[in-house]
């Protein structure tokens, strides 16, 4: 029985980022397409682990997609403000994709509150200290872009999750 309380509890926990991303991308202000998801985060990998950089190629080969596509989701991230598009120092042929401080913030701010809500439902235990370090990741800020969309009730089960004092 405890092994299905987990599952329910990481379907409700996905079911709720999915139902934001819906919300928010409804608005127009995040990416919410898996392959932009997927390119976020592993932008956020690579240079949190000091890794080179991704390019074009590798989206191509890995996500499986087509090199049009591939463009494409580039220039609309580009667009948003959350990457940059750098010559390879090695390869003058290749194109490194890498955040700028806003796509940091923002995988950061996701992060940080996909951590509280696996916490918030027992699925992970963080002590005083990671939880203080993980909240300050979010800028709880209802005026900040990451939350200019979402209806009051989805706002509010973000900054209650985020609250210092709960808990």
């Amino acid at each position: 029985m405890e092994y299905m309380d987990i599952l329910t509890k990481l379907a409700t926990l996905n079911a709720t980022e999915l139902l934001i991303m819906v919300e928010q991308a409804a608005k127009r202000p995040v990416v919410a397409d898996h392959e932009s998801r997927i390119i976020n985060l592993e932008i956020y990998r690579r240079e949190s682990l000091k890794l080179p950089p991704i390019t074009r190629s590798w989206i191509t080969e890995n996500l499986y997609i087509s090199a049009p596509k591939a463009g494409s989701l580039l220039a609309h991230l580009y667009k948003q403000g959350f990457i940059e598009k750098n010559i390879s120092s090695i390869d003058r042929r290749n194109v490194e994709i890498t955040h700028t401080v806003l796509g940091r913030v923002r995988i950061e701010s996701y992060l940080a509150t996909l951590i509280l809500g696996m916490e918030k439902i027992g699925m992970l235990i963080l002590s005083k200290k990671d939880k203080k370090l993980v909240q300050s990741a979010i800028n709880d800020n209802p005026a900040t872009p990451l939350l200019q969309s979402l209806s009051e009730n989805k706002k509010k089960l973000l900054t209650d999750l985020w609250d210092p004092n709960k808990d």
